[in-house]
């Protein structure tokens, strides 16, 4: 098979398919998981400062009874 033209010209564009495919999928994986982290993160600060509003007006309504 790697005798003939055609046989090596068939080898060469299945390997330049994989290695294209293989780039192709490393980067969608790092964007997908940088788009990930960054959406954890923003949806933990939301949860401290849900969790920080919370409390103050916990202890707001608390404050009015001890006064």
């Amino acid at each position: 098979m790697l005798k003939s033209v055609s046989g090596k010209i068939a080898i060469t564009i299945v390997a330049l398919l994989l290695v294209s495919f293989a780039l192709l999928s490393l980067a969608s994986f790092s964007l997908a998981k940088s788009s990930i982290v960054t959406s954890v993160a923003h949806g933990k600060q939301e949860s401290v400062k849900n969790a920080e509003n919370f409390i103050n007006a916990y202890f707001e309504s608390k404050l009015h009874f001890v006064e």
